[in-house]
């Protein structure tokens, strides 16, 4: 798939498009239980990841979500039992059709949530946070951007102590249980204490640097251009349209005592294909910029 310099097409964009783009598709899935909405979520969701995701791990990530979904399906009419459709009594304790329906809509809603979040990581990264977040809430921005530095850091750091160990001849297959054990808690071990030194230098470098000083100002390059503006405005324009039809309940569905539908499903329908639309923007960009490339090839 297309990238520009490792990164999608989407994330050349401005931080504010992008975090407009995450919230709009996070609040339109989370804040209705309608399926057809989660569904189409779940979809544009995987696509996109698909499309803008450099480490493809698309299958993976549909094979962990399954063990998600089926939990929240098995747990569900443990807790609630109000449904009218009794499929089977536990210890004379009635399992209704309603709380299975209710636990896949949760499952794939909690899946779907997961899967946005995953392609927010393609096109907002540490700097971005940063600036959006750093003059409202320094502190706040600086930790979300150290969270997303760190975890990849600290993986790759544990590859490196795994593998010098393997070189050392400190991992054999035909050890104990418990001297394996032992030579991992070790390689923990190593992994914290190189992590706080290095918190410490970056503390002292920070430090040194004058963050936190009063007066510091920060640089960056992110300029808003006017079709980014535009972009903005549409955007903001179509979730008000959308969280409009969802608040006066137009879609809502109910799962207790009985599953009831809306009665007019146009709204529904409305609400799934501004949400397609919308969803596959990063999609929409990275078919734009293949074709601009192929374009200026052929030009040459």
């Amino acid at each position: 798939m297309y990238y520009l310099d490792g990164k999608s097409a989407f994330s050349m964009y401005h931080p504010v498009v992008n975090l407009i783009y995450i919230v709009f598709t996070l609040m339109i899935t989370m804040i209705t239980f309608n399926p057809y909405i989660i569904g189409t979520s779940w979809l544009v969701s995987a696509l996109v990841w698909l499309v803008t995701n450099k480490e493809n791990k698309f299958i993976f990530n549909i094979i962990t979500g399954l063990p998600i979904i089926i939990f929240t399906v098995v747990i569900q009419p443990i807790f609630s039992n109000t449904g009218t459709t009794v499929l089977f009594y536990i210890n004379d304790k009635a399992v209704t059709l309603e709380a299975y329906m209710y636990g896949i809509v949760m499952g794939v809603l909690f899946v779907t949530v997961i899967q946005w979040i995953g392609c927010c990581r393609a096109f907002i990264d540490s700097e971005k946070l940063y600036y959006l977040f750093g003059r409202i809430a320094p502190l706040l921005g600086l930790t979300f951007s150290m969270i997303l530095r760190f975890i990849p850091l600290l993986r790759s750091r544990y590859r490196e102590i795994h593998d010098a160990q393997m070189a050392m001849g400190r991992h054999s297959t035909s050890a104990k249980k418990l001297d394996q054990l032992r030579q991992y808690l070790k390689e923990i071990s190593i992994l914290i204490s190189w992590s706080l030194e290095n918190s410490i230098e970056t503390s002292k470098s920070m430090e040194s640097r004058g963050f936190g000083a009063k007066g510091r100002t920060t640089y960056h390059l992110y300029r808003l251009k006017k079709s980014e503006i535009g972009l903005i405005a549409i955007l903001l324009i179509i979730l008000c349209i959308a969280l409009c039809i969802i608040v006066t309940g137009k879609v809502t569905v109910y799962y207790m005592p009985v599953i009831l539908f809306p009665q007019n499903s146009i709204w529904t329908y409305v609400v799934c294909l501004l949400l397609f639309i919308i969803g596959l923007l990063p999609v929409w960009c990275e078919l734009l910029a293949k074709y601009k490339l192929n374009k200026n090839f052929l030009r040459e």
